[in-house]
């Protein structure tokens, strides 16, 4: 199970989720997918703290992709690409291929 960089192009293909606020606090610099497609992941550089993180996302029970894990506070880029394609190869190797959302009534 790999896990593979894309375009964004290719990335935003799968209509991911993204917050309203995050394009203020966040860049975002690399993208990523698994070869079932069933999680994306993105690499972001901080505005606020000028240092690096990511997030991943998988469905949730609606088929959107959802975030469903991050990571911040990382010194080098080359770092949190690797905590990232860690994480996503976990996620991967789990099975698990619907993440619920809680949902706020």
């Amino acid at each position: 199970m790999a896990i593979r960089p894309v375009s964004r192009r290719l990335f935003d293909s799968h209509r991911p989720t993204r917050g309203p606020l995050s394009p203020l606090v966040a860049d975002e610099q690399e993208w990523f997918v698994n070869d079932e497609q069933s999680l994306l992941g993105i690499l972001i550089r901080d505005k606020v703290d000028d240092d690096w993180g990511y997030v991943i996302l998988g469905r949730d029970q609606r088929k959107r992709f959802r975030a469903i894990d991050a990571g911040v506070s990382f010194k080098k880029r080359e770092t949190a690409r690797e905590k990232l394609v860690r994480a996503m190869s976990d996620f991967a190797q789990s099975g698990v291929t619907v993440f619920p959302q809680e949902t706020i009534e």
